[in-house]
């Protein structure tokens, strides 16, 4: 029921998508998969014997899992020059998936007869949402580093701070051709947790923090569900995402943010700085190379390169930007940013952001 599909709008209607039909082959590399019995046709890529080919069907949806609790973490591991590849995702085929935004599915939604709660007198819709899947996942931990590591032919999200994850550095690693997010980290409360409620914990400690992110390369992500990200971010505080190229992403290069709220909550003190994002928004819009939600104060975004925005083809609104201030954006310092144009998006920002100095006159080094 929730979200709804879009009739009449900006640019048209909702659109929608055939897919694992037997007709639907007729480009090089698909297949499909017949029911019930099971027998997979293949349409072999430049005339190539199939019999002859390498073919790789993965069956595990996680390859690593590192899971401590909050009273004892696990602590100063370190991942440095290994592929993790081939990671499968089944869920949508055995659920369905519908997202409310950045891959994460619903649970329950619907519309509120009469507007308003608490927490957000203008609140139409509520909605409960569960985490995807991802090839590596890490909670309650420190010192989990990843450098110039391989995640690749991974179906949903590749590396997962899930919660509790401190002092952690993910640097010089290349993603490439991920279903979903490549880089995710931090809560995106789930579970009985309503998702437009400011997540404060009593403890921080279940809080994501003190994470670098640095000089990745990633490219060719969000491919199984457009509406995922290459670098995403949920209620964390004192991360950095520098120096990193996103690329090629059908919905928005660098996220940070959640809850739609402009109240007090958890995230703080986060730096996107020296980032290149360049061809995203390939298929969604409500988009932007940078792309914020929520009061997040003392937090900097700095001398970041973001260009090509796609022309989305399917797009029901025009609402692509190179950096978007979604719903109750505060706290941010905007600043010394290149792009094509400075009409960045807003949506409802607060009284303490500080936007100056961006646009196609700004020179990076």
């Amino acid at each position: 029921p929730w979200p709804q599909p879009v009739i009449g709008g900006e640019k048209g209607n909702s659109s929608y998508y055939f897919t694992n039909a037997l007709q639907l082959l007729d480009t090089p590399g698909e297949w499909y998969q017949d029911f019930p019995s099971g027998k997979i046709y293949y349409y072999p890529e430049d005339g190539s014997d199939p019999n002859k080919s390498k073919i790789i069907a993965p069956a595990l949806e996680t390859l690593v899992r590192i899971v401590g609790n909050p009273e004892r973490k696990v602590c100063n591991v370190k991942f440095e020059n290994i592929s993790f590849e081939y990671a499968s995702w089944l869920r949508p085929s055995m659920e369905g998936h519908v997202t409310l935004q950045g891959g994460f599915r619903l649970i329950d939604a619907y519309k509120l007869a009469v507007p308003g709660l608490p927490e957000k007198a203008e609140l139409e819709n509520q909605a409960w949402i569960a985490r995807p899947e991802a090839a590596i996942t890490v909670s309650n931990s420190s010192g989990i580093d990843f450098h110039n590591c391989l995640f690749a032919h991974i179906a949903a999200t590749g590396l997962d701070y899930v919660a509790g994850d401190s002092d952690c550095n993910v640097t010089e690693c290349t993603f490439t051709d991920i279903g979903g997010t490549a880089i995710q980290i931090g809560t995106f409360p789930d579970g009985g947790f309503e998702t437009h409620i400011p997540y404060l914990p009593d403890n921080d400690r279940d809080i994501c923090h003190d994470i670098l992110v640095k000089s990745n390369t990633i490219t060719n992500a969000t491919n199984e569900d457009w509406g995922c990200v290459g670098i995403g971010a949920g209620y964390v505080h004192d991360i950095t995402i520098a120096d990193n190229e996103v690329a090629h992403v059908n919905y928005s290069g660098i996220c940070i943010g959640w809850g739609w709220t402009p109240l007090v909550s958890s995230m703080r003190n986060n730096r996107i700085t020296g980032n290149h994002v360049h061809h995203f928004g390939g298929q969604l819009y409500d988009t932007g190379g940078i792309y914020t939600l929520s009061n997040q104060p003392g937090s900097i975004i700095r001398d970041n390169r973001i260009e090509h925005l796609i022309k989305a083809p399917y797009a029901t609104n025009d609402r692509g930007f190179y950096i978007y201030f979604d719903e109750a954006t505060d706290g941010f310092t905007v600043e010394n940013n290149y792009c094509p144009d400075a009409e960045f998006g807003y949506n409802r920002p607060g009284p303490a952001m500080i936007i100056r100095n961006n646009g196609p006159h700004v020179k990076l080094n």
